[in-house]
């Protein structure tokens, strides 16, 4: 029997049947409308799609079916058959949409085992398109019976990668690193050892020791073996033989530079791989860790002389990094040719062999719109031309490459390869990536040292003889094919020609010189010890830049504090010197987390790493203002704008066969915190702290809120989307409220920018101010905000001043938190490093990604996710995004976390129950609730058991709503959909909890709707320590009670500004916050049902604004009838204003203030109003003044002159800032000596400064008597 699935299943607790067994699903493909990506505003590419379709990068736009069944080990043998197949013809404009090329005339089954952390899972995909054999046409798959079997696989399973160390060769000693550029013989003398802080003093040369693991990149593919720690590496010692090593003396050492070559047996070339992250390689010297290695002596090698090898294969590259064309990936280029459109480049090879084919390989980059080429000459004659395929308009690939591979003679030991860029129109330019030439060499030597290879080996044992030719006694020559154990080989001397044998069996390298000159070091530092390898057991890495080491210690202690955490912190630099030799390279990051995982004790596998600070894509600070801080992966695409991927999962792929392009999970949860300096780095653990803090304003009702905020268009895709993750989020969290923002629910403006919506902006603000536990954007997006409309601008976000009530942000849209770009910080950066709010954390993309996919993994967030207990607690960050990335889909690298992966969502973890409706057990039916009624209401805070806690103690805050409405949208671009919300709030309390019950009444307004229907109690409650929520729906609300006695008298209302010292007229800064306390003997209506019965602010004068504030009122403790206000405002324009406020009771009695007041404009610091009282005085006198620092600090100083002008007393406080009018200071009417002054007109300045050194004064005057 099958059982139905819609295409994504896996199973998280199977049940095993060992040896073999079957897995049998029906599986139907549930085809939408094609999906489409859009960047920077414009629809560049479509695919066809199937609901939760992925799609892999080597065959672009066709979408496949993916399912993950757990199965119990990794160690299987796997087949799977397909029955029962339905399809259809795709459509003509279908067909279009897919590339032929990349499809079977049959659906092919790819079936890979995943793991993640000690899971496995049997992934089976399958193209969900393919060509009819019969027909030729393009069929889409509808259903099908997937039969997957699975059998144990028999044999011992051996690990290919070998361990890690348990300790570091840095851990104990004197160390001093230095780097190298290039391969060669190098010399470190007595006296550079000195200068870089030896003691040569009595220093034993057998004790000098050096290590390092040559240059290269790290293998990307776990298996692959790679030097762990550091290798000793062998020198050759001259110290006149006198035991001591002074000054002079010296040590020679083979060095290999950061350049790697490979050799191809297909066409006998060498190829070059530069390192993508660091210039130079790196070694280690040490002076006192005992006996050292030395280079050893191998004689000739004896045997059957199979060939006599007097000529050599050699190489040479031109390959710059100057440009990166977009901003991404890890291609660089060299020249550009726009202006000149001709070079040429010089290789020179002493004692070229013209008799035999030179090879040249070069690969450019052109961007053009016309036809254009390159033209390749050697020695200044043309050899073949590279065209350089048209750039589209519309596409989403900035540039084209293109490469030529050709053989040529040539003509003498100095070569001239020159590339001439043709073009038919001035706008198209082209870049060299690199030019590679291959020749052949005579073996002879030259210059001071000379290398020579033989890449060719022999099946047949014997020997090759090598006759280096040109030579002398003096010369050396040292056997270097292993560049971290070479040997000194031996060669006999005869006619200027140095002969020895090698092996057959294998390749060699080997570099010879005569001792006239050696290649040079250049000291970096010295080394303070360091033992990473001994590091285990370990929930939670840090990775700081050594400017943020601080902030990250204070963030480990946070967490070892706060979260039962074992936390360890360290720099990359400490990562590189025992993981990749000192050389900046982002595997060794990844093979200490592996080490970590890898190697801890059973159940103590590292579980989160933290990235802290900003990364980018230039590794080598090419470019000025750099934020290569803490490095991330960037892929080598670096031309395609949508295939390019910055991400940190690189670093979290912990399993044996995992690499850099593969399907791969993430074993561990990875956040960065994309901080550029120490006091962002401050400002975000200030943040964690804060958001850990267990106070008012922080546990809160906003805890209850999760917002969805859509774009329009596309067929109303972005809506729909977040209607089904709201429908999933209420089906399964009950206790949450929903809120909704939708942009065709709000009138568009035409502006000379285009279409604006500026009162979305304004419920985006306001969302933030009024606080909510998650913000789930889908839509539209960039680096500088949301939507085509600009609804979610850089100018909102760095406003926002939501310190107590950070939310997490979700952004289901294109590259919005792009944080690997130093030329610009993205909206998505200054959401999370807004020091006064903005996010706590961001679930975000870094890249252009598809809705679709951004869909399938906004879900996989909230299903079993972020809301899921684990062992009675609720997942980490870094657990949400790693389990959310199950399926292994290449867009799920472009989607990162932002944020701490330590800390877990600030939701409740206890209930709040109702128990009785106006004193009804809730058990029994009761009355409808009307309109006019008063509702009183009881309930508990119980466990997850539904028991009483009986000694919480603390508040609730209950949230009365009526019937859910349903919103019909304007339509702007797609045709007008509905959609429901419950927003109409009839009561919102404050009411104490004693002992685990409380109990609250309240009336219900007129102006409810009065078509029955379900109601809601919406619940927080917090006694600072834990919290709790909940909800109630068993309440039907409608009708009229017509027994009420009427009420015709309106509110009271008293107005302030930033606290209740505000007087008319004072003066604020531009943000000034509004105190509105309200009282009526029945109630404040915040319904919003009625129209014009709502809280409304006007500000009028200098700015006009009019706000909507039903949601900012909150009542007074254990009161219905009385409350207040709290909202901020923000960027008001300087100078005098007029603030408005109306007021509703439940009867619909309206009341109305105003009050003036004064905005400064600027943070610069300014005061007014500054007076004294009493005035005249007798005894004492306080004197007060406005300003606009609230918050800060100041300095104040008070200078007091009788009416000669003569200075008699001079006061100096610091007083802090807490609103808008300052502490008084007192005079008593002595002078600074102590003697009482004589009665009569005083004049006194006020000197203020605030904690900018800014400043401001003013003077007045006051009366004295005796």
């Amino acid at each position: 029997m099958f059982k139905y699935l819609k295409i994504l299943l896996v199973l998280f607790s199977p049940v095993y049947v060992f040896a073999s067994y079957e897995i049998k699903n029906h599986i139907t493909l549930d085809w939408q409308a094609p999906d489409t990506l859009h960047y920077n505003g414009l629809d560049v590419i479509a695919r066809l799609y199937f609901t939760d379709a992925i799609f892999n990068d080597s065959k672009a736009g066709i979408p496949y079916y993916s399912g993950n069944e757990a199965i119990h080990d990794k160690h299987v043998v796997w087949s799977a058959t397909m029955n029962n197949i339905l399809t259809v013809a795709a459509n003509t404009n279908e067909s279009k949409l897919v590339n032929r090329d990349f499809l079977d005339t049959s659906f092919t089954i790819t079936q890979n085992v995943l793991t993640s952390r000690g899971n496995f899972y049997l992934q089976t995909q399958i193209c969900g398109l393919r060509i009819n054999p019969k027909t030729g046409a393009i069929e889409k798959l509808l259903s099908f019976d997937l039969i997957s079997t699975i059998e144990d696989q028999t044999g011992d399973q051996k690990s290919l990668s070998k361990g890690f160390a348990n300790s570091s060769i840095l851990a104990t000693g004197n160390w001093y690193r230095m780097r190298l550029k290039e391969n060669g013989i190098y010399k470190i003398t007595g006296n550079e050892l000195k200068n870089m802080g030896v003691n040569l003093t009595g220093l034993n040369p057998a004790n000098i020791r050096l290590f390092g693991n040559g240059g290269g990149l790290l293998p990307v593919l776990n298996s692959i073996p790679r030097p762990d720690d550091l290798a000793e590496l062998p020198i050759q010692i001259f110290d006149g033989g006198d035991a001591s090593f002074d000054a002079t003396d010296y040590f020679l050492f083979y060095g290999k530079g950061p350049v790697n070559w490979s050799y191809n047996q297909l066409d006998e070339t060498y190829s070059h791989q530069n390192h993508y992250y660091d210039d130079f390689a790196y070694v280690f010297l040490t002076v006192d860790l005992g006996t050292g290695k030395r280079i050893e002596t191998n004689p000739s090698e004896t045997g059957t002389v199979l060939a006599t090898i007097t000529k050599f294969p050699d190489y040479q590259v031109i390959d710059e990094d100057i440009y990166n064309l977009t901003n991404t990936g890890r291609t660089w280029y060299g020249d550009q040719y726009d202006v000149t459109l001709s070079k040429s480049y010089q290789f020179a090879f002493p004692n070229l062999n013209a008799d035999m084919p030179g090879t040249v390989n070069c690969f450019v980059a052109g961007r053009t719109m016309s036809s254009a080429n390159f033209q390749l000459k050697i020695d200044g004659q043309p050899v073949t031309t590279i065209p350089i395929q048209i750039t589209s308009t519309s596409s989403y690939t900035y540039a084209t490459t293109a490469d030529t591979k050709m053989s040529f003679n040539p003509a003498g030991s100095n070569l001239e390869v020159g590339l001439v860029f043709s073009r038919s129109s001035n706008t198209s330019r082209g870049w060299l990536d690199f030019i590679e030439v291959n020749v052949w060499r005579n073996l002879m030597f030259s210059g001071n040292q000379i290398s020579f290879r033989n890449p060719v080996t022999s099946h047949q044992t014997g020997v090759y003889e090598y006759r280096l030719s040109n030579a002398n006694e003096q010369i050396k020559i040292w056997d270097v094919t292993d560049p971290v154990a070479p040997f000194i080989q031996n060669a006999g001397y005869q006619s200027n020609t140095l002969t020895f044998n090698a092996s057959s069996l294998k390749s060699h390298e080997f570099l010879a010189y005569d001792g006239s000159s050696f290649k040079a070091v250049e000291f970096i530092e010295k080394v303070d010890n360091q033992n990473l390898h001994a590091v285990k057991d370990i929930d939670y890495l840090i990775v700081s830049h050594p400017d943020f080491l601080e902030e990250a210690e204070r963030l480990a202690e946070i967490h070892r504090n706060n979260s039962n955490l074992t936390v360890a912190v360290t720099t990359p630099q400490k990562i590189y010197n025992e993981f990749s030799s000192g050389a900046q390279d982002i595997t060794a990051i990844r093979d200490f987390a592996r080490k970590l995982y890898t190697q801890s004790t059973p159940g103590r596998e590292l579980r989160y790493l933290m990235l802290f600070g900003d990364g980018s894509f230039d590794y080598k600070d090419r470019i000025g203002g750099n934020s290569n801080f803490v490095p991330t992966w960037e892929s080598i695409a670096s031309l395609d704008l949508i295939g390019s991927i910055a991400s940190d999962d690189y670093f979290g792929f912990m399993d044996e066969n995992e690499d850099d392009t593969g399907k791969n999970l993430v074993d561990i949860g990875i956040g960065r915190f994309p901080v550029g300096n120490i006091l962002q780095a401050r400002q975000m653990v200030d943040k964690v702290e804060s958001y850990l803090q267990k106070k008012e304003g922080i546990m809160g009702p906003w805890r209850n809120f999760v917002t969805f905020i859509a774009d329009d268009g596309n067929g109303n895709l972005h809506l729909h989307d977040a209607e089904t993750l709201a429908a999933l989020l209420e089906s399964t969290q009950k206790a949450i409220n929903i809120d909704k923002i939708y942009l065709d629910s709000f009138k568009q403006i035409a502006t000379t920018g285009g279409q604006k919506a500026p009162e979305m902006n304004q419920a985006i603000n306001n969302r933030i101010e009024k606080g909510s536990l998650m913000i789930n954007y889908t839509g539209h997006g960039g680096e500088i905000g949301w939507g085509h409309e600009r609804i979610l601008e850089i100018a909102d976000i760095i406003n926002w001043r939501n310190s107590e009530m950070l939310p997490v942000f979700i952004t289901a849209t294109c590259e919005f938190a792009r944080y690997d770009d130093p030329t610009r910080v993205s909206a998505g950066e200054l959401v999370i490093l807004n020091p006064d709010g903005g996010a706590i954390s961001m679930f975000t993309t870094s890249r252009a990604t598809y809705s679709t996919s951004n869909l399938r993994l906004n879900k996989a967030i909230y299903e079993n996710n972020i809301f899921q207990k684990q062992n009675g607690e609720y997942p980490r960050f870094g657990d949400v995004i790693r389990i959310s990335k199950i399926n292994g889909e290449s867009n799920d690298l472009k989607f990162v976390l932002l944020g701490d992966p330590g800390l877990q969502l600030a939701y409740p973890t206890l209930k709040v129950l109702t128990t009785h409706i106006n004193d009804i057990p809730v058990s029994e039916s009761y009355d409808t609730l009307r309109g006019y009624d008063i509702v009183k209401v009881s309930g508990i805070i119980a466990d997850e058991f539904n028991q009483i806690i009986p000694d919480y103690n603390g508040i609730v805050y209950p949230s009365v709503y009526d019937k859910s409405i349903d919103f019909l949208t304007y339509g702007d671009e797609n045709a007008p959909t509905t959609y429901a919300l419950r927003n109409s709030l009839i009561y919102k309390g404050k009411v104490a909890v004693t002992d685990g019950k409380f109990t609250f009444s309240f009336m219900l307004p007129k102006d409810i709707a009065y078509k029955y229907g379900i109601g809601r109690i919406s619940y927080y409650a917090t006694d600072y320590v834990t919290d709790a929520n909940g909800y109630f729906e068993n309440i039907v609300i409608g009708g009229f009670n017509d027994k009420v006695a009427e009420d015709e008298k309106g509110p009271v209302i008293d107005l302030y500004l930033n606290d209740t010292t505000f007087m008319p007229g004072n003066m604020t800064n531009e943000n000034p916050t509004l105190l509105a306390h309200l009282k009526d003997e029945n109630g404040i209506n915040t319904t919003g049902n009625g129209i014009g019965h709502d809280i409304v602010a006007t500000i009028s004068g200098a700015t006009d604004k009019t706000m909507v504030l039903n949601d900012f009122y909150e009542a007074d403790l254990n009161k219905s009838t009385s409350g207040i206000v709290n909202y901020l405002f923000s960027n008001l324009n300087p100078g005098k204003h007029t603030l408005s406020l109306k007021a509703w009771d439940v009867f619909n009695n309206s009341s109305e203030k105003s009050i003036e007041f004064n905005v400064i404009g600027g943070e610069q610091m300014a005061m007014d109003n500054l007076y004294n009282y009493p005035n005249p005085f007798i005894n004492e006198t306080s004197i007060v003044f406005d300003h606009n620092q609230t918050g800060n600090d100041l300095d104040v100083e008070v200078s007091i002159f009788n009416s000669t002008g003569q200075l008699v007393k001079t006061i100096s406080r610091h007083i802090s800032g807490n609103g808008i009018q300052s502490e008084p200071i007192k005079w008593d009417g002595t002078s600074d000596g102590g003697f009482a002054v004589p009665k009569g007109l005083y004049i006194y300045r006020v000197f203020v400064t605030n904690e900018k050194g800014e400043s401001s004064d003013k003077r007045a005057k006051m009366l004295f008597f005796r």
